[in-house]
């Protein structure tokens, strides 16, 4: 699914499916990671991927906060594993096209909040 076509109520709906202490998890992961706390950001996105590892949500905060902390081989092992849990998702698969064409099945099931 192309990234920007996400809508408010997509997500809403998403994060409704989620175990309620994943999206906790997951929300104090961003709010360390906006204030560049990437220690604690990381904590709180392994504990996502504890609650559920079956959501890329939770990878792709490991991602980013390994990064950031210039873990580079960890990094790339969290995208990989978010990768393969959201096939469809473009801002996990840069190398796709914006766009797939209709009915491609580009995106099918991708919950990703």
């Amino acid at each position: 699914q192309e990234t920007g076509s996400v809508s408010r109520e997509d997500v809403a709906e998403a994060r409704q499916n989620l175990d309620p202490a994943f999206t906790a998890a997951l929300d104090s992961g961003n709010t360390a990671y906006r204030a560049r706390e990437y220690e604690e950001a990381l904590r709180y996105f392994e504990q996502a991927t504890e609650i559920d590892a079956d959501v890329a949500a939770g990878w792709f905060g490991i991602y980013m906060a390994q990064l950031a902390l210039g873990n580079v081989d960890e990094a790339d092992a969290a995208m990989e594993r978010a990768q393969n849990l959201a096939p469809g998702a473009s801002l996990i698969h840069p190398e796709q096209p914006e766009a797939a064409p209709a009915g491609s099945g580009a995106g099918a099931g991708d919950t990703t909040p």
